[in-house]
């Protein structure tokens, strides 16, 4: 995991998690992105439960869980390393960015931050339909992380965008989306904004959360 990340060299640190951090890496020829913990956390958790295994048996449990796997919204779980000197997971993902960052950065346009949207709705819906004792997520802005795409911008796209907003602060609670409406407004929205978009270079985006 040293030799991939380049000894977990600074120029490929992606950003910070709740308590670890996220590098981009290269493993066998592939691009990957490497999940790495605090060790002052992971001697609090092997501490308080009496397990120094816990973290990596609960992560390795979590995204091989056939309700998890393969979604589309979430990464695929590579491998993992946890020995003494390094302790981190490798997932199939060639990231650009966290979407924190390119949201301090403010380098999304309308029809990115559409399509943010619309993915991370598509995630709180499958979590909705589970149990919730057999689920747990964390999810912020720091753990999506998002590709690189080629997407062009429509001011009516704007527009539609806000008038969903508006809807889901309504005042009164009874007149707000359903998220499943939220959801189905944003793919109809996506959908008029690929039918319009005609460029060759058009590719799309996969948003995942981490």
């Amino acid at each position: 995991m040293k030799a991939s990340t380049n000894d977990f060299n600074q120029s490929n640190f992606i950003g910070s998690t709740h308590f670890g951090r996220l590098f981009r890496g290269k493993f066998e020829g592939k691009c990957v992105t490497v999940k790495t913990w605090d060790e002052e956390f992971l001697e609090s958790i092997s501490s308080k439960y009496n397990d120094e295994n816990l973290i990596i048996n609960e992560e390795v449990k979590f995204w091989t869980n056939p309700i998890t796997k393969g979604h589309p919204n979430l990464v695929t779980l590579i491998g993992y390393c946890w020995e003494k000197d390094v302790k981190c997971v490798v997932y199939d993902l060639n990231p650009m960015d966290t979407l924190h960052n390119v949201l301090v950065k403010d380098e999304l346009n309308w029809i990115q931050r559409i399509n943010v949207i619309h993915e991370v709705a598509k995630l709180l819906k499958f979590i909705h339909s589970q149990e919730k004792q057999n689920m747990t997520f964390n999810i912020s802005a720091s753990h999506v992380l998002l590709d690189k795409e080629d997407w062009g911008f429509n001011v009516e796209d704007g527009i539609a965008m806000t008038k969903i907003a508006m809807q889901c602060i309504d005042f009164f609670p009874m007149n707000r989306p359903t998220m499943k409406e939220v959801l189905q407004d944003l793919e109809n929205l996506v959908a008029l904004q690929r039918l319009s978009d005609t460029r060759p270079t058009k590719r799309e985006k996969n948003y995942v959360s981490l």
